[in-house]
């Protein structure tokens, strides 16, 4: 397997037959820009048909999800990221997580939106739409990673959970887009994000 996810065993990459191991934890955007980077040299060195658009979009869902957790949780040190890419079963997973302040007071800070989201669940709801950032205004904003993010779900017919809060999404798009919104499901102190495809 290639796993890349929080530091904890020190820096670099360990060879396993065809296959990668390397650690990194998400301390700022320049360490999620290399972390991106190594992801995806990686991929390429030990699975060369691996296809480049999917690649190029991979990178920068998981950059901008790293920048994410440096940017609106409060609490970047908590944050850390991995992308596991199996070579035999062609199965890729992605996942971040943090426990900073999570969706609903991330979005309390913009002017534009102080006091008027209701809960964990609209907040979820909310920084799925592009332009909406807990950071600036609309005119200000990019706001597209986590609309990024469906986006590369989709087009790997992924199966994809955000959990913020006490909210939960689960989004399933082998056999069509499915989506379910839960509420009050265990609050999650901060943000977690998986994404499971075969690809």
């Amino acid at each position: 397997m290639l796993r890349l996810l929080g530091e904890g065993a020190g820096l670099g990459m360990t060879a396993v037959g065809p296959n990668a191991q390397e650690l990194l934890r998400i301390r700022d955007r320049r360490s999620t820009r290399m972390l991106a980077d190594r992801v995806v040299t990686a991929i390429e060195t030990r699975v060369p048909d691996f296809s480049p658009s999917v690649l190029r979009m991979a990178r920068f869902v998981f950059e901008e999800l790293g920048a994410n957790i440096v940017d609106h949780s409060g609490r970047s040190e908590t944050g850390f990221g991995t992308l596991t890419y199996d070579v035999s079963s062609r199965r890729l997973e992605l996942a971040f997580a943090d426990r900073g302040i999570g969706f609903l007071q991330s979005l309390q800070r913009n002017p534009e939106l102080q006091g008027r989201v209701a809960d964990d669940a609209e907040a979820l709801q909310l920084a799925l739409t592009p332009r909406i950032t807990g950071t600036a205004t609309a005119r200000t904003n990019m706001g597209i990673g986590l609309k990024t993010l469906l986006e590369f779900s989709d087009l790997l017919a992924a199966e994809l959970w955000i959990v913020s809060g006490s909210a939960a999404l689960h989004r399933r798009t082998a056999a069509g887009v499915r989506t379910s919104l839960y509420r009050a499901v265990g609050p999650w102190r901060g943000t977690w994000i998986a994404l499971e495809a075969t690809l």
